[in-house]
């Protein structure tokens, strides 16, 4: 069995090596890179990567909503085109404007419902039409192309919006959609509750991912594990089957090796995104030691077993990543000294 591993974020900005990889345990993940063979690859973004890996081709921005809408809705796109419009918090300082996504605000459903039907009923015409489909993911449906290009949500977490904001022949119009949108939700009667309660309003919603749903391939994969939407997504469209993924301590290693010989397996390990992006030094560090448990230190038993002929990491960041190839052949290399994973990162980050 070959299997892939995706796992974002594994390698930090240097600004933060010291507290990140400081006193970690990780013997079977150092291992496994040290007595692999790896490869440079230059910087990508989670979303670049998984559409790349099945063909998916940007239209200009890689077509997330699409997917992502086959795992919240089901069916097609119905030949609309759709952008995320994700619920976000916006929060201005002196000379920037933070965002804070979903993932922190704790909408609950019946919010994100009552929102987005104030949307519609402010914006009430037959040429879009916004969705609430989850409650951190919502939707927005047009007739035509936009004319614009959008920056992922994952780059706007945390950072100032305005050097990324909608570039593109239509940028003005929905530059002053965003604005009209930003008024309509901070004087809603359900921001008013949020901000009683103590809790971040949702006062802006992040367009992004917009496009049709694309003609793709299976990318040479024979199985998908993950919880991540657009992985899902991505399977569903390329008639790939999928499945949450849990760990490789119990059955799932011994299943899919077994019913699966030969097969090539994608396993997305996100797990370590949002706590990269939000810099939550502590979650990212737990995470990874959750990791070493659950997914490192079993597959390292299954190379060396053959069970797994050859293991891929693809650590991808933005900056840049790292493909690192494990077989086992190559972990008879004892002559390599298990490296710290602090010293890969100093390798491999720009």
């Amino acid at each position: 069995m070959l299997c892939t591993l995706l796992l974002p974020d594994l390698f930090l900005p240097r600004a933060v090596h010291d507290d990140a990889y400081r006193d970690l345990q990780l013997p079977a993940l150092e291992r496994l890179l040290s007595r692999s063979d790896s490869t440079t690859l230059p910087g990508q973004g989670f979303e670049a990567w998984l559409c790349q890996a099945f063909g998916a081709a940007p239209q200009p921005d890689w077509p997330v909503a699409a997917l992502t809408l086959l795992v919240d809705r089901g069916g097609d796109d119905d030949g609309g085109f759709w952008l995320r419009a994700d619920p976000v918090h916006l929060r201005a300082t002196r000379d920037r404007v933070l965002l804070s996504d979903a993932s922190v605000l704790s909408i609950r459903p019946e919010e994100a419902d009552t929102l987005v039907a104030a949307l519609n009923a402010y914006f009430a015409d037959d040429t879009r039409q916004f969705f609430a489909l989850h409650p951190q993911r919502w939707y927005l449906r047009l007739n035509v192309h936009p004319q614009i290009a959008t920056r992922t949500l994952l780059e706007a977490i945390g950072k100032d919006i305005h050097p990324l904001l909608p570039a593109g022949p239509q940028a003005l119009y929905w530059h002053r959609m965003a604005n009209e949108i930003q008024m309509l939700l901070h004087a809603h009667a359900v921001n008013e509750a949020r901000a009683e309660r103590g809790d971040p309003i949702i006062n802006s919603v992040w367009l992004w991912g917009g496009g049709h749903l694309p003609s793709i391939s299976t990318g040479g994969f024979h199985g998908l594990w993950s919880k991540d939407a657009l992985a899902l997504g991505l399977a569903r469209n390329a008639g790939l089957p999928a499945a949450p993924n849990g760990d490789a301590r119990g059955p799932w290693l011994e299943s899919v090796t077994r019913e699966a010989r030969g097969g090539h397996h994608l396993v997305v390990l996100d797990q370590l995104m949002l706590p990269a992006r939000h810099g939550d030094l502590p979650m990212w560090r737990e995470r990874l030691a959750r990791l070493e448990q659950e997914w490192f230190a079993p597959l390292l038993r299954a190379v060396r077993e053959r069970r797994v002929t050859r293991l891929t990491i693809a650590a991808i960041g933005p900056d840049r990543g790292v493909r690192f190839e494990v077989t086992p052949v190559g972990l008879l290399r004892v002559w390599r000294a298990r490296t710290p994973l602090a010293a890969h990162a100093a390798t491999h980050t720009a």
